[in-house]
């Protein structure tokens, strides 16, 4: 592509990700739906629906449940692009309807099932942490120990299979885990919207799943808030949370609900 082209091209992208940004925020602002939360629930099946539990000063808070369906009233609620009605009732919006709906309890949270795994950290090296340098979280299953040595081909800190995907350095002395710390997307995307930095960042992504994939191993929650940038940001580098079905499985347990 003649370079003239090209720098037409990386402006044009620019110029559309820096407009979906400020339209996405425009809309944020505007919209009703994102008021206190004291919980929020997305039922799957054939007809999807997310269903909303809002502080209103009382202990149980407003129960509203719309349906995801494209070009309705409640389908166009939870895409910022209409408001909630103004009602202190609880009711539901299906399509175009609105109609009254008796209260729905929250379903209860699933236990955590996390694993032992004090005995397969102290084998990890002990690392003097630096809080400007390093990020701490405890180990939960043996499986994600496992995943992380199989990715540094086998041990700590050992040698990376792929440099885009988050090296486990050792634990501290209190037996946690320790990484170096990279930076979230919020503190990033917002200051990057040129199309090489974004095609660098694919490639860094299919340079991991084809490691991941090479060693047995199945990302199943490859999201944005997953990944991970390096200061410059040079580099994405993918996380996880490991699970405890196996050592080939990767993503975070089902939970039947998330605070909001």
């Amino acid at each position: 592509m003649p370079t003239s082209m090209a720098t037409k091209v990386d402006s044009s992208f620019s110029s559309q990700v820096i407009q979906l940004r400020s339209d996405y925020q425009r809309l944020r602002d505007s919209t009703n739906l994102a008021r206190p939360i004291i919980d929020v629930q997305y039922v799957g099946g054939e007809k999807p629906s997310v269903i909303y539990w809002y502080e209103n000063g009382t202990e149980q808070g407003q129960c509203v449940r719309l349906y995801d369906i494209p070009g309705t009233w409640s389908g166009n609620i939870l895409r910022l692009r209409r408001n909630l009605p103004s009602r202190s009732d609880h009711f539901e919006i299906d399509g175009d309807e609105v109609r009254p709906m008796n209260y729905l309890e929250p379903p209860e949270p699933l236990e955590d099932d996390f694993e032992d795994v004090s005995d397969f950290v102290a084998g990890l090296p002990l690392v003097e942490v630096n809080e400007r340098h390093h990020f701490l979280t405890k180990g939960k299953y043996r499986s994600e120990i496992h995943n992380l040595l199989a990715c540094q081909s086998g041990s700590c800190p050992g040698q990376p299979r792929s440099q885009h995907i988050v090296q486990l350095l050792g634990r501290s002395d209190k037996n946690e885990l320790v990484f170096e710390k990279l930076s979230p997307r919020h503190l990033t995307l917002p200051f990057f919207s040129d199309l090489a930095t974004y095609k660098r960042w694919l490639l860094h992504m299919v340079n991991t799943l084809e490691t991941l994939h090479g060693l047995g191993i199945v990302h199943r929650d490859l999201r944005i808030e997953n990944l991970l940038f390096s200061p410059s940001p040079t580099m994405v580098a993918v996380c996880w949370c490991a699970t405890s079905r196996g050592a080939g499985d990767s993503g975070p347990r089902p939970r039947s609900r998330r605070r909001g």
